[in-house]
């Protein structure tokens, strides 16, 4: 099959197209965005959440719109991976066609940036994570609805609960007529005190009613709002976690629980209902008389009587009605905590794993260690000191680490791994010292003798003992090339004959001999003699007096002077 270069660009041109295009259209897509914004209508309509509202059926409204878009959020991101995956294939299929058609390599690398770059994104939108923050977040607005139900009125209740602002302009007169015959009865000589102290009573009792029911109303009056705000505060919280802080959902059971606040008595009262046109009474609850007859239009005392005792029956009644209705419809406080509605944040919250838990390298080695991330939530980035080690990571943000070193220095080092709620996970390295491999410079084919062995295994050594030998026996061809073969024995050997002390033969005394005569050479007869000084012994040879030193600090008895020594 033939293809022109003009038809390769036309392909490619169209995938272009076909890429950008679906790019852009996943930009401009709700998919690309999972946050819930609760001041947003729902399908054109009005706008729900936007402010607190006194009104309960349009604060329900809002958590129940939130829900849905909770689970609308839920369906979409298990369409996520399959649309982004769509996304990659043209631009997988662009990035060969420009490597097969010999484009430059800064355009085959920006659309293989790009595919990276959506795959990343894709693996961030559609991380399955975000279906479970959905979840609670649902959950948790079902426990605030079930916090508020008890004052969700509707039908009877409701009717009974309206009859609540009539039943306070009933009280209110009640209250006004008792006041005025019991000041008017009260007045008339003779005033039976049974009646007045339950008259007194029932107006005491008057005033606490009307606070407990303005309290009420105001319970019913806050309950809406509390219910919008807990909402808003749910909301705002599963958004955080969307995006990174999955620990923020530990605050979702203490919002719920602030709810509870509502069952709490308001000891503000109601004083919308506080009649104005009230006169001022005393501690008895009775208008103060003037003390002078001619002020109160005289009736007599069974009229008064009369008034006073049909006054108070009908305050009775009205406070019996009141008290029923405040009893009847005063919420119930919850049964259990409401920070106790089940909401799990724990399998979302899971701790990251990596293994293994410790790395160890020795500097000079090429190796290479490999992690495997797990747990956590979302996508893995990791941290690490890019002057000692070198990290690829596959995929982009995932779960592989191949870490090898770069520049080492032996010490104890740290690679930190983190998830996109910000959990993170710290694993220690240690690099270790460069291990010197033993290299023998022997040629010997027998068995070495005693104190040959260093010579063997330390070249530098080794090479030392030759110049000592070429010094001490300047008759004899000695080779210095480090290598503690047959020759360099026969020299030592040659040596120690030639010094008695020795005994006549190779050990570790003999060998260290021509070290140390090598380094007496060095030396001034003044400082020689410096040092022999110290032995107050005539009697004794030259030999003699620096082996006695040599005994006395530990040092192989040579009989010449050493560079331990000295």
């Amino acid at each position: 099959m033939h293809c022109s270069n003009n038809s390769i660009t036309k392909v490619t041109f169209r995938s272009t197209l076909m890429a950008t295009g679906l790019c852009f259209a996943l930009a401009s897509c709700s998919l690309m965005n999972p946050y819930v914004d609760e001041s947003l209508s729902m399908n054109g309509g009005p706008k729900v959440c936007s402010s607190i509202t006194a009104d309960m059926e349009a604060a329900l409204a809002c958590s129940t719109a939130l829900k849905s878009r909770y689970l609308n959020s839920m369906g979409k991101q298990a369409n996520l991976n399959a649309w982004t995956g769509i996304g990659l294939i043209p631009l997988t299929a662009v990035t060969i066609g420009f490597a097969a058609n010999g484009d430059s390599a800064s355009k085959i690398s920006d659309f293989a940036i790009g595919s990276a770059g959506l795959y990343s994104l894709s693996n961030w939108i559609a991380a399955p994570e975000r279906t479970k923050i959905f979840g609670v977040g649902q959950k948790a607005i079902t426990c605030a609805e079930q916090a508020v139900q008890p004052f969700v009125l509707s039908g009877k209740a409701k009717e009974r609960f309206n009859s609540i602002v009539t039943g306070f302009e009933t009280l209110h007169k009640k209250y006004a007529l008792v006041k005025n015959s019991l000041a008017i009865y009260s007045s008339e000589s003779g005033a039976k005190t049974s009646l007045i102290s339950q008259a007194q009573a029932s107006l005491l009792e008057t005033q606490q009613l009307r606070r407990s029911a303005g309290d009420l109303l105001h319970q019913y009056g806050r309950a809406p709002g509390e219910l919008v705000g807990t909402v808003k505060n749910i909301n705002a919280t599963v958004n955080e976690a969307l995006g990174s802080t999955i620990q923020s959902l530990n605050a979702l059971p203490g919002y719920i629980s602030g709810l509870g606040e509502l069952y709490k008595q308001n000891k503000t009262g109601f004083i919308t209902f506080t009649p104005k046109s009230e006169t001022k009474s005393n501690d008895s609850g009775m208008t103060p008389h003037s003390g002078q007859d001619n002020a109160i239009d005289p009736k007599s005392q069974k009229t008064a009587e009369t008034e006073l005792s049909i006054a108070y029956k009908l305050l009775e009644e009205a406070n019996a009605n009141m008290t029923l209705l405040v009893t009847e419809l005063t919420p119930p406080s919850p049964a259990k905590s409401l920070d106790q509605c089940g909401i799990d944040t724990e399998s979302i919250s899971a701790p990251i794993t990596v293994n293994p838990g410790v790395l160890s390298f020795t500097v000079g080695t090429k190796n290479k260690n490999s992690l495997s991330i797990s747990g956590g939530n979302g996508t893995y980035t990791y941290s690490a000191d890019e002057s000692i080690f070198t990290v690829s990571q596959t995929p982009a943000f995932g779960g592989n680490l191949t870490v090898s070193l770069k520049d080492a220095k032996p010490g104890n080092y740290i690679i930190k791994v983190q998830d996109s709620t910000g959990r993170s996970e710290d694993v220690p390295v240690t690099i270790n010292a460069e291990q010197k491999k033993e290299v023998l410079s022997c040629s010997l084919t027998d068995d070495l003798l005693e104190g040959e062995g260093k010579y063997c295994t330390n070249t530098k050594l080794t090479t030392k003992l030759q110049s000592s030998l070429k010094i001490a026996l300047p008759d004899q061809n000695i080779k210095v090339d480090g290598d503690y073969g047959i020759r360099t024995r026969a020299a030592a050997l040659a040596f120690a004959k030639k010094y008695k002390h020795l005994k006549n033969d190779v050990n570790e005394t003999s060998l260290q001999a021509v070290l140390d005569f090598a380094y007496q050479k060095e030396l001034e007869t003044e400082q020689i003699n410096s040092v022999l000084a110290q032995v107050n012994d005539d009697s004794l040879s030259q030999v003699q007096k620096v082996m006695r030193l040599q005994r006395q600090s530990d040092l192989l008895e040579t009989g010449f002077i050493g560079e331990e020594l000295l």
